[in-house]
């Protein structure tokens, strides 16, 4: 009989999650640097085992839910939603790389020159949308969903 498969430590998880890894990622370097295979899916309910409630969320700066299986669709990887997941860090204290540190503050000046914020339609995903008086002046983002015009 097989043994459990042995997971990352929970130092290590957390230390992946801080780098940006996706549980896909974690799951491939897991396997590389010890040679047993291990799903993604597995990481993904290890990582909920090992954190703290709240811990690396980013309900403040992602108010939606960006994946939906039975409505089929996922924009969860959608440089909005990136930006949007590095700014949550950003304010968690969290230690941003030096990439995801250049590239937020680029996205950040993009946003603050367009006068737009992010706004999410189920339909189409993440979009910038101009920046209206009613929008949280702190936020990027649009709390209320916006619906796509009809083409």
């Amino acid at each position: 009989m097989a043994g459990r498969k042995k997971t990352p430590d929970r130092r290590t998880l957390l230390a992946w999650v801080d780098e940006g890894l996706t549980a896909q990622q974690m799951a491939d370097r897991h396997t590389r640097l010890t040679g047993e295979y291990i799903a993604r899916s597995t990481i993904q309910r290890e990582l909920s085992r090992q954190r703290e409630p709240r811990e690396y969320q980013h309900n403040d700066t992602i108010p939606w839910r960006l994946q939906d299986k039975d409505a089929g669709y996922n924009y969860s990887n959608h440089y909005p939603a990136m930006m949007l997941r590095a700014l949550g860090k950003r304010l968690q204290g969290r230690r941003l790389t030096d990439a995801e540190e250049q590239k937020l503050t680029t996205w950040l000046l993009a946003r603050h020159e367009a006068h737009d914020v992010v706004a999410f339609d189920p339909s189409v995903g993440l979009r910038y949308v101009p920046r209206l008086p009613t929008d949280d002046p702190n936020s990027f983002v649009r709390l209320n969903p916006v619906t796509a015009p009809d083409h």
